[in-house]
C-alpha cells in the first residue's frame, strides 16, 4: 500500500522521476545540424514535436529527450509529455515541459528556417 501512494505521488512530480531514473528517456545522435533539420525540422512547433517511433508509451507520460550533435553539444533537451499517439506514421506527440535557453533559440532557428522555406 504505501509503494502505490509513492508512485501515486511521483506521478505528480516529473523531477523526481527523472532523478531516480524512472523516465523514459529518448536520446538520439545526429552527425550534422543539416541532418537534424532534414529529419526534425518539419516535426517541431514552438509548442512540442513529433517523435517517430514505434515504442509503446501511455498517452499523458512524461519523458526525457536528448538530441545531440556528434555525441557533444545538445541541440535539443527537456522534459516533455505525451500528448497523443499515432499508429501511421508510427510516434508520439510530445508537448515541452522542460527546455533549457540553448533549446529554446535552437527551437526558434528552426521555425525560422521552416518560415523560409515553406
Amino acid at each position: 500500500m504505501i509503494f502505490a501512494i509513492i508512485l501515486f505521488k511521483m506521478k505528480k512530480n516529473k523531477e523526481e522521476l527523472a532523478k531516480i531514473g524512472l523516465m523514459p528517456q529518448i536520446v538520439k545522435n545526429y552527425l550534422s545540424s543539416k541532418e537534424f533539420v532534414e529529419e526534425m525540422g518539419k516535426l517541431i512547433s514552438e509548442k512540442g514535436f513529433f517523435l517517430q517511433t514505434k515504442r509503446e508509451i501511455d498517452k499523458g507520460s512524461f519523458i526525457q529527450f536528448n538530441f545531440t550533435l556528434n555525441n557533444d553539444k545538445h541541440i535539443l533537451k527537456g522534459i516533455g509529455q505525451i500528448t497523443f499517439i499515432r499508429e501511421n506514421p508510427a510516434g508520439w506527440g510530445v508537448k515541452f515541459v522542460e527546455i533549457d535557453e540553448r533549446s529554446q533559440k535552437n527551437i526558434q532557428m528552426i521555425l525560422e528556417w521552416k518560415n523560409q522555406n515553406k
